[in-house]
């Protein structure tokens, strides 16, 4: 609330340009304020992504190995990277804890990989892969449900966004933060766009369905930037994320696994579509206009 009396300028205006700016504003307001709470309780290194993003290894797949590791022979400031192997136990939390960077640095950014809404073609389960009948078998879960499951199509390791960072919170300076892909003040490189062979983890960016995808209240994206971002031509399978589940069914018992993903996630989906539809219901212009994006963005 504190922001929002102190920082935000609100107005009657409710075209697309300033709606944009106000959430965009919002967004940077809340990472300093969350930075500097984290800072407060005496909190490290903290990262920076959305809900429909997940912080991962950096495995190479088979089809990309001998490309990226002939690249990286090429690439004298490349040796400092270590590829996990898929079926080690280290965990994200033991490579932090020793990783080669320098200790001064209070953000390292990551590459980051979009994986659009193509759906997983069920095939035999060999056994190298859980398949989507295995984990219904095994578990009972609707793999529909779990976008690390439902989607297993990435964009190569040569086609990034912009990336993403983890921020050592008790060295944030207080800054302003402008840009949520990179701060400034605190973060390797000169840009949002890191060397993803220099670093052992990498940013996956799930579009997810448009049930997910939609925002509930003004949303700057819209429908027709939801279909541009699944207009990708060139993908590559990627099977890395899917075995978390067998490893953490282990770990709390498959009734909690399923109360804390599947349940929890049939429970706030319905409430976010009679959400949705308040929203639209109350609001006296047009959503339909407001989250189709103006020629200029897209």
């Amino acid at each position: 609330m504190y922001y929002q009396k102190k920082e935000f300028t609100m107005n009657e205006d409710t075209t697309y340009d300033e709606l944009r700016r106000r959430k965009q504003h919002r967004q940077n307001k809340f990472y300093e304020a969350c930075l500097s709470q984290l800072r407060a309780e005496n909190h490290t290194w903290t990262m920076l992504i959305d809900v429909d993003e997940y912080l991962a290894f950096n495995y190479l797949d088979e089809v990309e190995k001998d490309t990226v590791r002939k690249q990286q022979h090429n690439d004298i400031s490349a040796t400092r990277i270590q590829f996990e192997n898929q079926s080690s136990s280290t965990t994200i939390a033991d490579v932090v804890s020793r990783w080669d960077i320098d200790k001064e640095l209070a953000c390292v950014t990551f590459a980051r990989y979009l994986v659009p809404s193509k759906e997983e073609e069920d095939k035999e389960d060999d056994g190298s892969n859980m398949t989507s009948s295995s984990i219904f078998h095994h578990y009972g879960l609707n793999t529909t449900l779990f976008h690390t499951l439902r989607y297993r199509h990435r964009v190569p390791l040569t086609s990034p966004q912009t990336g993403k960072s983890i921020v050592d919170a008790s060295r944030y300076n207080n800054n302003p933060i402008d840009n949520p892909h990179r701060i400034k003040s605190l973060c390797t490189g000169s840009n949002a766009w890191p060397n993803n062979k220099l670093s052992p983890f990498r940013v996956v960016h799930y579009v997810g369905s448009w049930e997910s995808f939609r925002s509930i209240g003004f949303d700057p994206r819209g429908r027709s930037y939801f279909d541009k971002r699944n207009h990708v031509k060139e993908l590559v399978e990627d099977n890395t994320m899917t075995s978390w589940l067998d490893k953490f069914v282990r770990q709390v018992g498959q009734e909690k696994a399923m109360e804390l993903t599947q349940n929890i996630r049939l429970r706030e989906e319905d409430a976010s579509a009679i959400k949705f539809l308040d929203e639209q219901l109350k609001q006296e212009y047009d959503w339909t206009k407001l989250n189709t994006k103006p020629k200029k963005w897209v």
